[in-house]
């Protein structure tokens, strides 16, 4: 008898073990089980190695394009309504899905490099993480009728990697993890801190927000820029920076400041950012620049004036040009040793100029091309076109009359619309 409640007893016990292991591995697919049924663990680990490898092209086809949504929608909507209207309407435009598409993609592209920016700024090497586990929530059901019906199941993802370089962990958020039809699409990338938890992710994001919210209403930092801080595209890393003094037709004196940064490209520099000024301006005016080996053209964003220069080791040479006004000069810069102090101020003023650029094209405003180096003359051959007209002017006029043409010109540079110059709406490229 005693063998017979002695086994008994055991059976309960295997029971109860098997139905806890069971409730605890549906639980476990939910935060870091690998099921084969759902199939969220392959597509997260797919987000993932689209990081490692910073591959951005495999990232944005993790989501559903234009065409495919409005072949769902079509599927889910009765025929008369609004949204059954549109997406036909799109199907029928194939030149309208592939530029909502293209928008959609540099929507992904955005915050895609801004998650790598982020990580290089913490020091997350993204190419020696292991997937450690993730936690998925279901996101709230929307007023969106047909996108439920199309993804009834849409989730938020906290994924842990760790780093095995420097031993720890991060954590970082994908937001809309779609399943539809059978498939899992989507997960925006939202955020990215070293947390251990979910909770120390939560904590140090509403940190992080708190400390935006608080610079809103510093005086020193705009609005623009905050919203620009917390949905930045580029790339705040600074390679170098160099400041040059020197002179427009060698007496005019004119101060340039230039930032090298460096972005996603393979080069060691990618872009360049610059400010300055010239004569009697105290104020910086920010410059468009854009460089073809040793050839540099500088471009004020506002107004018609640019530079095209030629840089040796340490002096550019070259031509300051102002269509509008029908003045050139030659321009002779020489790089100084060391930074001034007031470059703490250029970088603060640089900022501002992104900033303000990047509204000027969020409301549309049409700004200048860049003057292309290839479809304008070589500085040298400028240079001696604006020489002999030099020499025309002191052939008419007296040798001891040189001063009074230097003040005649000088003059007639400060004849200038000055106000236009003194305050620019700063602006830089944007790139």
């Amino acid at each position: 008898m005693r063998p017979k409640i002695w086994f008994a007893s055991l059976l309960i016990i295997v029971c109860c073990f098997s139905l806890f292991q069971s409730i605890a591995q549906r639980k476990e697919g939910m935060t870091g089980w690998k099921g084969k049924d759902r199939g969220e663990g392959e597509h997260i680990s797919k987000i993932l190695r689209c990081l490692q490898r910073e591959e951005l092209m495999n990232y944005t086809q993790i989501f559903p394009s234009v065409e495919n949504m409005s072949r769902w929608i079509i599927e889910v909507s009765p025929p008369r309504s609004s949204a059954y209207q549109k997406a036909v309407f799109y199907l029928n435009k194939p030149e309208l899905l592939h530029i909502m598409d293209t928008s959609i993609r540099n929507a992904r592209k955005k915050e895609f490099n801004k998650l790598l920016h982020k990580a290089e700024n913490i020091g997350l090497h993204w190419s020696k993480t292991i997937l450690l586990n993730y936690e998925l929530e279901r996101m709230k059901k929307t007023r969106d009728t047909v996108l439920e019906k199309i993804a009834p199941e849409r989730f938020l993802g906290y994924v842990f990697v760790k780093d095995q370089i420097t031993d720890s962990i991060y954590c970082f958020t994908v937001s809309d993890l779609q399943m539809i039809k059978g498939k899992w699409y989507g997960g925006y990338l939202k955020n990215l801190f070293k947390a251990d938890t979910k909770a120390e992710y939560e904590l140090q994001r509403m940190l992080e927000e708190k400390f935006y919210a608080k610079l809103a209403h510093s005086k020193k930092d705009s609005v623009n820029l905050i919203i620009d801080s917390l949905d930045d595209s580029r790339n705040d890393f600074i390679v170098a920076r160099k400041y040059y003094e020197g002179t427009l037709d060698g007496f005019i004196p004119i101060e340039l400041y230039i930032r090298y940064i460096k972005d996603t490209c393979a080069e060691d520099v990618c872009r360049y950012e610059a400010l300055y000024k010239f004569g009697d301006n105290e104020d910086f005016i920010s410059l468009r620049v854009s460089k073809k080996e040793k050839e540099w053209t500088f471009k004020e964003d506002k107004y018609n004036a640019f530079m095209q220069l030629t840089l040796g080791k340490i002096k550019y040479t070259g031509i300051w040009n102002d269509p509008a006004e029908h003045i050139k000069y030659k321009a002779v810069l020489t790089e100084l040793e060391e930074l001034p102090e007031e470059t703490k101020d250029l970088d603060a003023d640089l900022d501002q100029a992104i900033v303000e650029r990047m509204q000027a094209i969020a409301n549309g405003e049409e700004l200048d091309k860049e003057v292309e180096i290839d479809n304008a003359e070589p500085s040298g051959k400028i240079q001696e076109q604006v020489e002999p007209k030099k020499e025309n002017k002191i052939e008419d006029t007296p040798t001891k009359d040189k001063k009074a043409d230097k003040k005649k010109k000088e003059d007639k540079k400060k004849d200038k619309p000055k106000k236009e110059r003194k305050e620019p709406a700063l602006l830089d490229d944007g790139l």
